[in-house]
């Protein structure tokens, strides 16, 4: 069997499971949309009779990861989610969003919705230089709660039967190789058994096996790090370029 380790929303699903999950607004079917595989490794079968094996393990509860851990548990898989402090806190950046993400959200427009934006002014050099203008007849964003956001997430993400254990820390992820012979000589399968993942929490630490472990974590990534995935090629630059109006292109 072939299991995986992926980032949010591009998982590929293990064998016997057609497609991967739906980001489609309000789809709830069992029937899959396929993603982008980002990394898979072949490992063992999952032993049945092994404690806390779960088909997922999520690391960090912030938007990716309960979006992720809503869709998977919403497919009948087995979830747990750790998040290292309180959901939502410390806040983790501005609630500048796309209007797209009313779509993912059940209806909580009412409660997250704080602001329409329809553009800017944009300094190019520095506090005190010249502004340029940036504005649209229609609304091209909206801002939000950004703190509600993640918790309101993580509520979806239980509600559809995740696990979401705040407060633990994911101190280690690993995999472990199985010896090519048990102790009577006979072979075994030298692939990689499923990865481990150590929690601590207040009532101190926890080992969950997983099929798959997803590295939702941010930047730094601790999933990342234990399985010694391929880092990034490199930064992910933006621009943005200003022209008078009625300037020639």
């Amino acid at each position: 069997p072939r299991f995986v380790v992926a980032a949010p929303e591009q998982w590929t699903a293990p064998a016997g499971r057609s497609g991967a999950i739906s980001d489609a607004p309000g789809h709830h079917s069992r029937r899959l949309t396929k993603y982008p595989r980002v990394e898979s490794r072949s490992y063992m079968p999952a032993d049945p009779h092994v404690p806390d094996m779960h088909d997922v393990v999520v690391v960090g509860a912030g938007p990716a990861g309960s979006r992720y851990a809503r869709r998977a548990a919403e497919q009948g898989l087995d979830v747990v989610v750790f998040e290292q402090g309180e959901v939502g806190e410390p806040l983790a950046c501005s609630g500048h969003v796309s209007t797209d993400l009313w779509a993912y959200t059940e209806d909580a427009r009412e409660e997250l919705f704080q602001n329409e934006i329809s553009g800017a002014r944009f300094h190019t050099g520095g506090p005190g230089s010249d502004d340029h203008p940036f504005y649209k007849d229609e609304v091209i964003s909206n801002v939000i709660d950004r703190v509600g956001l993640d918790r309101h997430l993580a509520d979806l993400a239980r509600a559809a039967g995740a696990d979401v254990r705040e407060g633990h820390t994911v101190v280690g992820v690993s995999e472990g190789r199985q010896p090519l012979e048990n102790a009577s000589g006979e072979r075994r399968d030298p692939r990689a058994a499923p990865p481990t993942v150590v929690a601590r929490g207040d009532d101190g630490g926890e080992t969950h096996r997983a099929k798959m472990v997803a590295g939702c974590d941010g930047p730094t990534c601790r999933v990342r790090r234990g399985l010694a995935l391929t880092e990034p090629g490199g930064p992910l630059h933006g621009g943005l370029r200003l022209r008078e109006a009625g300037a020639p292109p």
